[in-house]
């Protein structure tokens, strides 16, 4: 391999390191951006759902009073207190649900982005070191062509002393 090859490679594996490695900040970047995305939208979703399993319970509540003022002349007997508690008990499980599972999606969003980015980071780091591969070119002989390295002596050669 010539001097001119073996600098060549060095420059082509450099430059192709730094590309890669460019791109890959914006492809995270955009990523980045999507997720953040993503979440917005999740939490709004989560927050609806919320209003919504509020006011589902003001009504039921309102159903109970009314009820109990139509049968009753009032509201303020144990039942319809019971039943007035054990509604909004269940309104804040179901609320404390609501966010727990938004947390947990939150996890898993961000381990599936840090895999992902991990993933993308290996294989462009692959792809790198195998490029001067591609061209035909040996990085360990282009060393060796720039004195960077010392050429193995084969078996052959090795004398005993």
């Amino acid at each position: 391999m010539t001097t001119g090859v073996a600098i060549a490679s060095l420059i082509v594996a450099a430059a192709g390191t730094a590309v890669g490695v460019h791109q890959q900040r914006k492809a995270e970047n955009a990523r980045e951006d999507a997720d953040k995305m993503q979440q917005a939208q999740a939490e709004l979703a989560n927050q609806r759902a919320i209003r919504q399993t509020i006011a589902q319970s003001r009504m039921e509540q309102a159903n109970m009073l009314s009820g109990a003022y139509a049968s009753t002349g009032g509201a303020s007997s144990s039942g319809v207190q019971g039943a007035l508690g054990a509604a909004q008990t269940q309104t804040a499980s179901n609320i404390g649900f609501a966010n727990q599972t938004m947390a947990a999606n939150r996890g898993i969003n961000d381990a599936l982005g840090n895999y992902n980015r991990f993933s993308s980071n290996a294989a462009t780091a692959g792809a790198v070191a195998a490029l001067p591969g591609q061209f035909g070119w040996d990085v360990k002989s282009s060393a060796e062509t720039l004195g960077l390295a010392q050429p193995k002596k084969s078996a052959a050669s090795a004398t005993w002393p």
